[in-house]
């Protein structure tokens, strides 16, 4: 291996590694190695962008009996979402100088990782989710908390006692939903379940395509606490999170109307979690400007934000531009937010 290769994908086939990439940005999910490698060749953008990177986690091995090597890597993004490529180029040149050292195993990871720009580490409960994630797709046993969280979820353990289930548990019974009968225990348990394992649990619901059944479900349960009198912002915003693949788009588009006319439809975490994780939704032209109308609600830092990472995505461009210019005259403080945004992107 005397030339240095192209792109990560080409370097691990060459070194006789087997490479497994997820998006570790808005959701946790596989990205195939033919769609990674036109990535890293710069032929497409990255198609999960978070806040202007690619979030991606790393599980390499040589053979079954061989434990896996797992690298979080944030890779910076161009304009146009495409990759930077002297960001990969230096991360190449790092794994390149390893290998030719013969440095393995986890040498060659603190090799790596050590005074790397490009490393990071997940949040705790983002690694859970991935490591629930990741075990299913090499088939590997969940992790030791499964059954526990499987009896809680039965009711056997009381659903009071919430604080003693493991995030981990609960992240590998949603992993596993389609398995072990967990499908039907997550629809006896969801509406029954206090505010805070309802959230712990749509956490980890959003990075999966859920069952019809299931969706609707949780979208009962948002129906009910709008229709609370003391409608809490956390469970709808969660609620949002956990049905954002969900395959009934039209019932989920009719209950975001209904959220964004609703008191809760101002609350910075219920417009994060529509432009987060439903950003889709948003290409429907009404939808869009009612988002919009509730996010001129908030401080012209937020809105920027939003509104930036929302033309950021891959498709949204155009659709979030051209319902801000058509809905700006509507109200005076959209008006003004838009006015300002458009200011700072002159700048």
């Amino acid at each position: 291996m005397s030339d240095l290769p192209r792109t990560l994908v080409d370097f691990f086939e060459l070194a006789g590694w087997r490479l497994l990439a997820f998006d570790l940005g808005r959701r946790i999910r596989r990205i195939g190695r033919y769609q990674f490698r036109r990535f890293e060749h710069a032929s497409i953008p990255y198609p999960y962008p978070l806040r202007r990177h690619a979030l991606v986690g790393f599980i390499l091995s040589q053979d079954a009996e061989q434990d896996q090597l797992v690298w979080f890597v944030k890779f910076p993004l161009d304009e146009k979402g495409l990759l930077v490529q002297a960001s990969r180029d230096y991360f190449l040149r790092r794994l390149f100088e390893a290998f030719a050292e013969k440095v393995r195993d986890d040498r060659m990871a603190r090799s790596i990782l050590e005074d790397n720009p490009f490393i990071f580490q997940p949040s705790e409960e983002r690694m859970a989710i991935f490591r629930s994630r990741a075990s299913r797709s090499v088939n590997v046993a969940p992790s030791q908390h499964y059954a526990h969280a499987q009896k809680y979820l039965d009711g056997e353990l009381g659903f009071e006692q919430w604080s003693f289930v493991a995030f981990q548990g609960l992240a590998d019974v949603v992993a596993r939903w389609s398995e072990d009968g967990n499908d039907e225990r997550l629809c006896r348990a969801l509406p029954r379940l206090p505010a805070e394992p309802f959230v712990a649990l749509a956490t980890c619901l959003e990075h999966e395509r859920i069952s019809a059944t299931l969706e609707q479900v949780v979208l009962a349960r948002m129906r009910h606490e709008l229709d609370a009198e003391e409608a809490t912002s956390n469970v709808v915003a969660a609620a949002i999170r956990a049905t954002s693949l969900g395959r009934d788009v039209e019932a989920r588009r009719r209950l975001l109307d209904e959220v964004l006319c609703h008191r809760v439809g101002v609350d910075i975490e219920v417009l994060a979690a529509i432009a987060g994780r439903s950003w889709e939704a948003l290409r429907q032209p009404a939808l869009c400007a009612a988002f919009l109308g509730r996010l001129a609600e908030q401080e012209q830092d937020n809105f920027d934000a939003i509104v930036t990472e929302l033309v950021f995505l891959p498709g949204m461009r155009e659709p979030i531009l051209h319902t801000l210019r058509d809905s700006a005259s509507t109200t005076p403080i959209l008006s003004q937010r838009t006015d300002a945004f458009f200011r700072a992107v002159k700048q």
